[in-house]
């Protein structure tokens, strides 16, 4: 058999070969006969050209059993003999029992190294996997190895879980595969950090033994074997507290969210520990193969190569152990963060969340962590509230509608109701996916924005327990200072003798699991440093705790905004993931509890206050009524989902997903406005002097120009426009977008004000009693005011490259292919969904911008002068607000030194040079401060 004798020819080498398993289940048929005689049928230089493959497959082809083609080959070339664990065992290159400090700091700290690794996207074959103690613990003696290699391997097992549950990664984010490993399911998780928490214990009596007391003269190797046990101490801890954190983002009581986070914050205080001590590790062994993977005791890079597909090699660089803490700091620094998503009630300061979050460009750990923590299995916001009821609150918050008011006469109507009911009802799941776009990566986002804008289209036509991860996460934390400071303690890796830069630790081999992996080009898996582990776990516990507070949030509007902020940290897909679960569990409900339903009918009393949600107008009780908003909740209930689903995506995907959601929000949009229009008939009917205009329209449309603008700015950040694209792309938001935004705000306002109104005069008549007027806080004031400001700084941009491009300071390439035209068209492309507001197509564009129509045409300074003045009243309107946000404060880092640029370019200033400006986005990501060399 031409394939059977290939592998026991290279059997020597690898002390592999075809498993027993694979010899007794397979009926092996030697066909190298049969496949020589149809070769003697070809001509000389004849090929075979198969109907199914052609050349499309042929550009993926590659030649198996190639080392420089085929992953699965690279073994063959080490001048080693690649032992699994059971052969390391036997031929004593491991030890299992009676390993010294120093051996077992260096092998969690590379075990960490490789965690962090796979979290950044490459396989568990390359990463935890190459450690030989993990592929089967029952064979490890020494009890803290034992204990720690099945904490490992639940880390990773609950993390995969989570991560492939939020559904916010993409191939370059994670890889879920397990190639076939056990990961110790047949031990609970309560009996691995028991076994951690004994083991912890005994280290701990060993600390307090070795301690030095007052006045007594210290012995050299009693304050090493002191550092060294505390170094110890701190990683052994440090994994029971991340693996507690993870187990309580598991349960089903929002409690744990806080448990994780105080768990969160104890591991950090333990990373400068582990940092501190990462030299008391041993190091890797010289290097005796290609590459530099150093190997560590324990650890064979090599010893997955075979379970890797026949493809191009991929090597996975495993981090240092100096990078190690960083990154654990960093993770739980985000996952910190994702525990505090559960503080979050209001469905807008939710999706503020998560979009703040996936702005920070977090990992998908904690990116997933947040999706979990806000949606538990049971789709409940934080396993406890109905999507339905955060909706409908986000509503009230928003706009107040009178449908949603308590003292409208359409509270009690039962066709009001069945409205607002079927609206609130489709809102869930688009509002649940838009969470989850801002668990995905930052550029996943945006192609995810932009395909989630059809749900809202569609719906216009018509938790768990994570306070206990919270704790966890807090003291995960708390141990992250101590596992920093005492890295050195631990074992180093060995020389490197394979390929790559992967340290090989006793315990860990690099290439285990290559044979496991799909046959492409092969991939290394960059495992990072010890000291990065730390800092990437203390950021990692951050996001989780700020996942955790999502389920703290109870309005819609909030809960978009908490997946927003998430999403603009770009955290990773671990907490992602988390706040994209945390926030819709399983059964579809918000934090396990509430409908989504009744989460988009609390947005929409939030919002703009429609009367067939307020329990005092008269469709409250009407069952028409109630039967057409039940209908258009729930038709909003997707593409609302898969919005916030959408913010769980990593930022550059993000976009992308922005833009193709443009069409179900489209569809909604077209539905509520019919549904306004049926409720509207109703009203008129039962009490003429109300009216239901628009409301849940202005409620959709505000939600499709937030997409909209979303989608355009992420531009920005990505780094996508060319300097001459600038004008049409802030033309497009100042006078067209944000113009629509202050147009649909002012309007669910007013819906507010004169839904109040009549309640007022509903009181007014049932008391006699004069009560004192208290001056309101209006729930729209601030995104007014902020919005007012955008628009402002968006018109100063634009005029201000209209005059550079008069000055002849902005360059512009050389059309041969393609035009501005066709340009203008591709960016605006996703728009040609959406109905309201109608696109602005390039000659109607070209148009409303004309300077020829003004008499005199403005010159140069005259814009500058104008852009000055945009700047100023973006100063003038952020200096006003009362509680400055970061947000605040970055813009105003750019409007202030804009405007004196801008006075110094309407003045003359430096107007013959030829030098081209500068445009500095460091300060804000979206608006850059202008700056003429």
């Amino acid at each position: 058999m031409v394939m059977k004798s290939s592998v026991e020819e290279e059997e020597g080498g690898w002390g592999l070969g075809i498993p027993e398993k694979m010899r007794n289940n397979a009926n092996w048929v030697d066909v190298t006969k049969e496949f020589k005689g149809a070769c003697k049928e070809l001509k000389l230089g004849e090929l075979l050209h198969d109907k199914l493959f052609g050349l499309f497959e042929a550009m993926s082809a590659i030649e198996m059993m190639d080392p420089k083609m085929d992953a699965g080959m690279i073994g063959n070339q080490v001048n080693r003999k690649v032992l699994n664990f059971e052969q390391a065992v036997k031929d004593e290159a491991i030890r299992v029992k009676d390993l010294s400090i120093p051996e077992l700091i260096g092998i969690m700290d590379t075990c960490f190294c490789c965690l962090i690794t796979w979290l950044e996207g490459h396989s568990l074959a390359q990463t935890v996997f190459t450690c030989l103690y993990v592929h089967n613990p029952d064979l490890i003696q020494d009890p803290a190895l034992k204990a720690f290699a099945l904490g490992i391997l639940k880390i990773c097992d609950i993390a995969r879980e989570k991560v492939n549950k939020a559904a916010v990664f993409e191939e370059e984010d994670f890889q879920a595969m397990t190639y076939g490993f056990k990961m110790a399911n047949n031990v609970t998780d309560l009996r691995v950090t028991g076994m951690l928490k004994d083991v912890e214990d005994e280290l701990q009596r060993k600390v307090k033994s070795t301690r030095s007391r007052q006045g007594e003269q210290r012995d050299p190797e009693v304050e090493l074997d002191h550092q060294q046990c505390l170094a110890l101490f701190s990683r052994v801890k440090f994994t029971r507290l991340l693996l507690s954190a993870l187990i309580s983002f598991t349960k089903k009581e929002t409690s744990a969210v806080s448990e994780a986070q105080k768990l969160m914050t104890q591991a950090a205080d333990l990373l400068p520990a582990i940092h501190s001590t990462i030299q008391y590790g041993i190091q890797s062994q010289n290097d005796t193969t290609k590459g530099d993977h150093p190997i560590m005791m324990g650890f064979e890079p090599l010893v997955n190569q075979r379970l890797l597909p026949p493809t191009f090699p991929r090597y996975a660089k495993i981090i240092k152990r100096e990078e190690m803490v960083n990154y654990f700091s960093k993770l739980i620094e985000r996952i910190k963060t994702v525990c505090e998503v559960i503080n979050i009630t209001n469905l807008h300061s939710i999706l503020d969340f998560f979009c703040e979050f996936s702005e920070q460009s977090p990992c998908v750990l904690s990116r997933s962590l947040l999706q979990t923590t806000f949606l538990i299995d049971n789709k409940k916001v934080f396993g406890t509230h109905l999507m339905q009821d955060m909706i409908k609150d986000a509503l009230r918050y928003f706009v107040s509608p009178p449908v949603l008011s308590p003292k409208c006469s359409l509270n009690n109507n039962h066709q009001a109701k069945d409205y607002i009911d079927s609206f609130v009802t489709h809102c869930t799941r688009p509002f649940c996916s838009l969470i989850q776009i801002h668990g995905h990566n930052r550029a996943r986002q945006r192609d995810k924005l932009g395909h989630i804008l059809e749900e809202f289209a569609t719906l216009q036509d018509e938790t768990r327990s994570v306070s206990e991860a919270q704790k966890l996460m807090t003291q995960a934390a708390d141990l992250l200072p101590a596992i920093h400071s005492t890295i050195q303690y631990g074992i180093q890796s060995q020389n490197d003798t394979t390929k790559g830069d992967h340290p090989i630790m006793m315990g860990f081999e690099p290439l285990v699991n290559q044979r496991l992996l799909p046959p492409t080009f092969p991939r290394y898996a960059k495992i990072i440093k010890r000291e990065e582990m730390v800092n990437y776990f203390s950021k990692l516990i951050e996001r989780i705790k700020t996942v955790c507070e999502v389920i703290n949030i109870t309005n819609l509007h909030s809960i978009l905004d908490f997946f927003c902020e998430f999403s603009e940290q770009s955290p990773c897909v671990l907490s992602r993931s988390l706040l994209q679960t945390t926030f819709l569990i399983d059964n579809k409900k918000v934090f396990g509890t509430h409908l989504m339903q009744d989460m988009i009918k609390d947005a929409l009393r939030y919002f703009v206050s429609p009367p067939v949600l307020s329990p005092k107008c008269s469709l409250n009780n009407n069952h028409q009524a109630k039967d057409y908003i039940d209908s258009f909740v729930t038709h909003c209930t997707r593409p609302f989902c898969s919005l916030i689903q959408i913010h769980g995506h990593n930022r550059a995907r993000q976009r992308d997903k922005l833009g193709h959601i443009l069409e179900e929000f489209a569809t909604l949009q077209d539905e509520a406005e019919k549904v306004d229009a049926a409720l509207h008939g109703l009203l008129m009917k039962l009490e003429p002097q109300r009216q239901h205009l628009a409301c849940l329209g202005t409620w959709i449309l505000y939600h499709n120009l937030r997409i909209m603008i979303q989608y355009l700015l992420s531009g920005f950040e990505l780094e996508l426009y060319s300097m001459h694209e600038y004008y049409y792309i802030y033309w497009y938001l100042s006078e067209f977008l944000y113009a629509w935004l202050m147009s649909t705000l002012s309007r669910a306002d007013s819906s507010q004000m004169a839904e109040e109104r009549i309640l007022e005069e509903q009181l007014k008549v049932r008391s006699s009693k004069k009560s004192k007027k208290k001056k309101k806080a209006r729930p729209l004031s601030k995104e007014i005011t902020m919005s007012q400001a955008y628009q402002n700084m968006c018109a100063g941009m634009y005029k201000t490259m209209i005059a550079l491009d008069m000055d002849r300071k902005v360059r512009k390439p050389q059309f041969e292919l393609d035009s501005e035209q066709v340009r203008y068209e591709h960016r605006f492309a996703p728009f040609n969904s959406v109905v309201t507001p109608p696109p602005v197509h390039y000659i109607q564009f070209k148009e409303m911008s004309d300077l020829k129509k003004y008499n005199p045409p403005p010159r140069s300074a005259d814009l500058y002068m104008a852009a000055s003045k945009h700047f100023q009243q973006a100063k003038l309107i952020l200096e006003n607000v009362t509680s400055p946000d970061a947000e605040v404060n970055r813009i105003l880092k750019v409007a202030k030194p804009n405007i004196v640029v801008m006075k110094l370019l309407a003045g003359g200033h430096k107007k013959e040079t030829k030098a081209l400006p500068e445009f500095d986005f460091s300060a804000h990501k979206y608006f850059p401060i202008v700056k003429i060399i």
